[in-house]
């Protein structure tokens, strides 16, 4: 997939489940379509997939208390 960008590409970012991605460039920011980066099926046997690294780190000390 080629995608040409209005100036220097900053950061990407894909979003969670969707065939989304964040350009972040000098001129602001781009959304565009990219398809099969989402995943169309969730692990269901994951807890909370959109967990942060904060919440993944407080249920490890939970689960050790």
């Amino acid at each position: 997939m080629k995608y040409k960008a209005p100036s220097q590409v900053r950061s990407v970012k894909f979003m969670p489940f969707e065939d989304v991605m964040a350009i972040g460039h000098d001129r602001g920011y781009s959304q565009i379509v990219a398809p099969g980066t989402g995943e169309a099926n969730f692990d269901a046997f994951e807890a909370n997939p959109f967990e942060t690294t904060k919440q993944r780190q407080e249920s490890l000390v939970h689960g050790l208390l």
